[in-house]
């Protein structure tokens, strides 16, 4: 007696132990990339959320630092031109 394992491509079921060898192998690497890329994409949502969590410690650390404003960066290159 053999257990039914049922697949389902394209809204059909089929199973699994009449299909072909190759057909398996296929379902296999389909199977293992879907869970290689839900994984990437957990992974990616972690980074972001890092990321984020970095970039709100960042702004707390430089609340209290004067930002160089365009017009300084402007008037130093204009004098070190004249120079």
């Amino acid at each position: 007696m053999t257990d039914k394992k049922i697949i389902t491509i394209d809204e059909k079921d089929y199973d699994a132990n009449e299909l072909t060898q190759q057909a398996n192998v296929c379902i296999a690497r389909i199977q293992d990339y879907d869970r290689k890329a839900n994984a990437l994409k957990l992974e990616l949502t972690e980074m972001e959320m890092i990321t984020k969590h970095y970039l709100e410690e960042l702004r707390k650390e430089i609340k209290d630092a004067k930002p160089i404003l365009q017009q300084d960066t402007k008037a130093e290159n204009n004098t070190e031109e004249k120079s």
